[in-house]
């Protein structure tokens, strides 16, 4: 039977902060199937929607980890790097589990993730979209199966506020590939975009490429080129309703689990 989470929500006042408002709340439906509550959010200072959402959401806002942020038993977070710091931090003071969807992080900020989850469980990832993470499975069976021979690229499009590029996915994809290709392909390497007049393919390269406009909310294509034939893998994603409804399943799992690092897949593949 699934935990009733009592969350400290991370960029809320975002648009991932409000997907998940929307989904926790029932909104979504015009209903609520459970018994989730958001007890406190924590947006960046100066955001213009402090006030609006607390209005809206009867929702008790702060711009760092305050009080009643104690009274929850897991953290979400889809803030900024400098706000993942933060969460991190609190967390890991509070031993509280913590669910990161943020993106665009730094290295020290990866190893004080990794630190933390010595004492707390922490669940990361770059998409809570249970199709991508799907398709991230797929694509390392294709290039195992395809074999040595193919060529890989990756594409992805993304609207045009969206500030990291390559995205987070599309740098998880590609790593799920590389995985794959290196027991036959030991010298594979990721790299992003290519330009100047002496830019050929390097043998062995996962090339990505970020297209940003208008409303995207997210589309992801690998390209598995082989001489004659291309297989193309690709995900769509229309609303981010899909993100915060896996964010939500991945904290119901993580408030369950021992302290460490787990991902998506943990979620997926180890279904009560």
């Amino acid at each position: 039977m699934s935990s009733d989470l009592r969350i400290c929500l991370y960029g809320a006042t975002g648009k991932m902060g409000g997907e998940i408002l929307k989904v926790v709340v029932g909104a979504e439906d015009g209903s609520s199937g459970s018994r989730d509550i958001v007890v406190a959010g924590v947006a960046s200072e100066g955001s213009a929607r402090i006030e609006e959402w607390t209005r809206q959401w009867q929702l008790a806002l702060g711009t760092k980890w305050f009080k009643k942020c104690e009274d929850c038993n897991v953290v979400i977070d889809f803030s900024s790097p400098v706000g993942t710091r933060d969460a991190v931090r609190a967390a890991k003071d509070f031993g509280k589990p913590i669910v990161i969807g943020t993106t665009g992080l730094s290295e020290d900020t990866r190893a004080a993730i990794t630190e933390a989850s010595k004492t707390i469980p922490i669940l990361l990832s770059s998409n809570f979209s249970v199709g991508m993470n799907v398709l991230f499975l797929l694509a390392g069976r294709a290039v195992k199966m395809l074999g040595s021979g193919v060529d890989v690229e990756i594409v992805e499009l993304h609207h045009k506020m969206k500030k990291d590029a390559p995205s987070g996915t599309a740098l998880t994809l590609g790593d799920e590939i590389l995985r794959a290709m290196e027991p036959s392909r030991g010298s594979a390497v990721i790299t992003a975009s290519r330009s100047g007049k002496e830019a050929l393919r390097k043998e062995n390269e996962i090339c990505m490429h970020a297209v940003r406009g208008g409303d995207v909310v997210g589309e992801h294509t690998a390209y598995f080129f082989a001489n004659g034939e291309r297989l193309e893998l690709t995900h769509r994603a229309t609303n981010r309703a899909i993100f915060a409804r896996g964010a939500v399943r991945a904290a119901k799992w993580l408030v369950k689990q021992a302290p460490g690092s787990y991902s998506m897949r943990d979620v997926l593949e180890n279904v009560d």
